[in-house]
């Protein structure tokens, strides 16, 4: 196996709690697919759980070397997790068709939150 590309991504959660509040585009339908909003809950912490998925996708991009747009939508990428497992990348549509292209076979992929802050780095593998 070798490292095809990383990214990382950094993502301030206020602004997300913003974003999702905003009656005239919420990010929430445009961004996420319906298991990761309902993964994200209604708590105090669902900005900071979405702050953290967005960076997930914005890693994964810059992992494949590519940007939204073209083809690749955010719904195209999504992290999934079961309760104590670490999140997983399942790609779909445009992201999932450079992924191939490009031989990516596996993800790992690191989320983290602090002080209003979410990071993530993804990094993509292939034979």
């Amino acid at each position: 196996m070798k490292i095809l590309g990383h990214g990382i991504d950094l993502v301030d959660v206020d602004e997300v709690k913003k974003w999702l509040e905003d009656p005239r585009d919420p990010l929430g339908p445009r961004c996420f697919t319906q298991s990761e909003l309902a993964a994200a809950g209604e708590g105090p912490n669902r900005a900071e759980h979405l702050a953290g998925r967005f960076a997930a996708k914005e890693a994964v991009l810059k992992a494949l070397g590519i940007g939204f747009g073209d083809g690749v939508s955010f719904t195209d990428i999504e992290t999934v997790n079961a309760p104590h497992d670490p999140p997983e990348i399942l790609l779909s549509g445009g992201a999932a068709a450079v992924a191939a292209q490009r031989g990516v076979s596996k993800w790992f992929l690191s989320v983290s939150h602090e002080k209003g802050i979410a990071i993530a780095s993804a990094i993509a593998v292939g034979e």
